[in-house]
């Protein structure tokens, strides 16, 4: 007797039977083939084109830099800033025992491996006849199409956190199996500077890029201090494409952080008024 499904098993069986992972995948796929249809039929010294009023595309440079991380790090921490909030410990084989007891808690997510039956057949499609516009549109569906299922997807796994069963062991399907992947090892940077020295941290941790963002949003640093630590050397083209609201979204944060920035380094530099008794 075919043992009945429950728990988490049950849920990506439910995601697999009713095709919501198998039109996640073929909207991914349509996707891919129209963006690539969009930039073989871009202008050239073209950088940016709206397709259509809900869609544009445009290509992004992606500067790659050489890290002076000691030196950032020493400039942070004279500043008071090197803490876990902005950086994280570089996982060197030499230090990794060291570090080992600082370990914070793990953090999990959910991941499904499929059986290769279980994974749709993508077929190859052909865009080229297409205008841009008409190009800008299929995209657009696709990508509504794409984040219905992804939401719906996201939703079930939801429900698989409260799988008791799956907290323990990996769990299976007809179409799978469903189990727990540990994100990487993160430390504890104030114990180990407590325990090693400030030093330590200076040789061993860098600064991330969400932290560097921070800390300018927070004006402690400017982006001419940043760039005096780090070098360009390649840069990466990237071709985009998106929904104009989220290129407004994007510009409307980068205008807010900007805001708060400056605000930040008002008050920084507000004089103190000291009064005679």
């Amino acid at each position: 007797m075919k043992e009945k499904l429950v728990g988490a098993a049950k849920i990506m069986e439910d995601i697999f039977e009713k095709g919501i992972y198998a039109e996640k995948q073929r909207a991914k796929h349509r996707m891919n083939i129209i963006k690539d249809q969009i930039m073989a039929s871009f202008p050239k010294d073209c950088k940016r084109l709206v397709l259509n009023k809900h869609v544009s595309a445009f290509y992004r440079v992606m500067p790659k830099y050489e890290v002076d991380h000691v030196g950032l790090n020493e400039y942070l921490a004279n500043l008071g800033y090197l803490n876990d909030d902005f950086v994280k410990m570089m996982k060197k084989d030499e230090i990794i025992k060291k570090i080992k007891p600082f370990e914070k808690p793990r953090e999990r997510y959910i991941k499904m491996y499929p059986k290769k039956h279980a994974k749709p057949q993508l077929q190859p499609l052909d865009y080229s006849s297409y205008l841009l516009e008409q190009l800008a549109y299929f995209w657009e569906q696709a990508n509504i199409e794409f984040h219905h299922y992804d939401d719906l997807e996201s939703g079930a796994k939801k429900q698989m956190l409260l799988c008791e069963k799956l907290k323990k062991e990996k769990m299976t399907c007809s179409f799978g199996s469903v189990n727990y992947v540990i994100k990487p090892a993160q430390f504890n940077i104030n114990d180990i500077a407590n325990e090693y020295g400030i030093d330590f941290v200076i040789e061993n941790a860098k600064v991330t890029s969400e932290g560097i963002d921070l800390l300018i949003k927070k004006g402690v640093i400017s982006k001419k201090e940043v760039s005096n630590f780090k070098k360009e050397i390649d840069r990466d083209v990237v071709f985009v494409i998106t929904q104009m609201k989220n290129e407004e979204k994007s510009r409307q944060m980068y205008i807010n952080n900007n805001v708060i920035r400056m605000q930040n380094q008002q008050e920084k530099i507000k004089p103190t008024h000291h009064y005679a008794v």
